[in-house]
């Protein structure tokens, strides 16, 4: 059987300004964490796993994205910002009355719910 894979963009619902500095700041050390595996040789980028990236405080699930996300890019010399990136694994949706929030480790060992703004009722359809 088929499976068919449903992409959503959705911002965050208000982010309180801690926060949005937070994830601003793990936004960033993505980005340089991506410019560090596009220094790296092809043969090498390829070999990496988030075991080589332990020291930094971004969750290994993120981190593997990245991995992937830099090394796909194969005409890519630098990145200005490489926003972080899931995929299916390490979140969990929850919906408390209309407000839906996602969870996560974003950072080592460390999770947290962030509220979701949901502006098409299409969307709502895919969440529920």
């Amino acid at each position: 059987m088929s499976t068919a894979t449903k992409t959503l963009k959705l911002p965050f619902l208000g982010l309180n300004r801690v926060k949005a500095e937070e994830f601003a700041r793990l936004q960033a050390l993505n980005t340089q964490t991506a410019n560090g595996v596009l220094a790296l040789p092809k043969a090498e980028r390829r070999l990496l796993t988030s075991k080589a990236f332990a020291s930094v405080e971004i969750g290994s699930a993120w981190i593997n994205q990245t991995i992937r996300n830099a090394t796909a890019c194969t005409k890519v010399k630098h990145f200005q910002c490489l926003p972080l990136e899931t995929n299916n694994q390490n979140w969990t949706l929850h919906k408390v009355g209309e407000t839906y929030s996602i969870a996560f480790g974003l950072r080592r060992g460390i999770k947290k719910r962030l509220p979701l703004a949901v502006h098409q009722a299409s969307h709502q359809i895919w969440l529920d």
